[in-house]
């Protein structure tokens, strides 16, 4: 898992912490506007950031490998004074489920019965906050089912 540090301050030099953005990471459109860094998690999950100067930050999660995972919370705001803060419970709740439909664009990709996405111009499709389980999906474009 990698946390990324955002800041609307302009904060250099934080330890431990690989400057700017993740690749494939986008910067919400709420909050905070600048990257400070990103630091992917050891073996048991710790994170430090050193060196970090008092003000207020916001902490958002990114979990993406080979499957995008959703963590929970996905963003953190903490005020930093002269203290450590330790910021615990974040745990991975589901996954996105990300494909594409060959056919015409605007197809339902239902789960369980219940319509969860709509294929784009592309046949691209995801399906976020996915439980671990089996699932039957069932696609419908116009008249054809698959």
């Amino acid at each position: 898992m990698t946390l990324v540090l955002l800041s609307d301050a302009d904060v250099k030099n934080v330890q431990n912490c690989q400057p700017g953005k993740p690749t494939g990471f986008v910067l919400p459109q709420t909050g905070p506007t600048q990257v400070i860094c990103h630091q992917t998690s050891d073996k048991t999950g710790t994170f430090r950031f050193k060196n970090v100067v008092p003000g207020k930050y916001e902490v958002i999660t990114v979990y993406k490998t080979n499957i995008v995972y959703n963590v929970s919370p996905e963003r953190v705001d903490i005020s930093l004074n002269h203290h450590s803060i330790e910021l615990a419970g974040f745990e991975v709740d589901g996954f996105t489920v990300l494909g594409k439909v060959k056919g015409p664009p605007g197809a339902t990709i239902s789960v369980i019965g219940e319509v969860r996405a709509t294929s784009g111009d592309d046949g691209s499709f995801s399906i976020p906050k996915m439980k671990q389980g089996t699932y039957d999906f069932e696609i419908k474009a116009g008249k054809i089912k698959y």
